[in-house]
């Protein structure tokens, strides 16, 4: 288990008059993490704004599979319970000391084949060796959390006057559903689509928080300045 900080990324700003969309203040298409400087915008419009969260955290799952006598099928008995939807998935060893799975003798007697070679035509020696095939081998999975887990919030300082909505499916139940608190989609990754409205022009500051549901990642938080005339 790992535990890094998220980057939170602005997607795209947008003042808007009703349904229409008057001006693209921001829009991060290469999704770099961060708030722009900041905007200006009339206080007659809603802002609405598309923000994710992404990382990196790479971790290795240990995992043990096994291949019954008279079987190509391996199957996995134990270690990959933390996997998660999303993670992208490579197998860096996949039997120990980085040797590759060639191929499986057959009939009832059957073997592993490990080795370096492409298939099991490859020469034998000392590129491939057999292993039982009802014993375990050992192996691991290298996965990148790239979508962390858990929920954005949308506050608004100063608050009076301000209203906050979202369009975001709410893990915390009916009662937050559209005041952009606990937003995220509906694989549980933390996304935010929310709109604020200013009653009056003045300087106003949009802090979106993270809270993780995901042990690979910490809290964290981004900042907006909005200029609103």
């Amino acid at each position: 288990m790992v535990s890094v900080t998220p980057g939170i990324v602005w997607q795209t700003i947008t003042a808007v008059d009703g349904s229409v969309a008057v001006e693209r203040m921001w829009n991060n298409v290469t999704l770099l993490a961060g708030a722009p400087s900041g905007v200006t915008m009339s206080h007659v419009y809603q802002l609405r704004a598309v923000v994710l969260t992404l990382g990196s955290a790479s971790v290795t799952y240990p995992f043990d599979v096994v291949c019954s006598a008279g079987s190509d099928n391996f199957q996995v008995t134990s270690g990959l319970t933390p996997l998660k939807a999303g993670m992208v998935v490579s197998a860096p060893d996949v039997v120990p000391n980085g040797l590759q799975i060639v191929g499986v003798d057959q009939p009832a007697s059957g073997s592993v084949l490990l080795g370096g070679g492409w298939s099991p035509a490859m020469p034998t020696t000392p590129w491939v060796y057999s292993q039982p095939a009802t014993s375990t081998l050992a192996a691991s999975l290298l996965a990148v959390d790239q979508y962390p887990y858990g929920t954005l919030s949308a506050a608004v300082t100063p608050s009076a006057g301000v209203t906050v909505t979202d369009w975001n499916y709410d893990q915390t139940g009916a009662l937050n559903v559209g005041d952009g608190q606990a937003m995220s989609n509906s694989g549980f990754q933390a996304v935010a689509y929310f709109g604020a409205t200013f009653p009056s022009a003045g300087t106003y500051e949009i802090a979106v928080s993270y809270m993780s549901y995901d042990e690979d990642y910490t809290d964290t938080s981004d900042t907006l300045v909005v200029t609103v005339t």
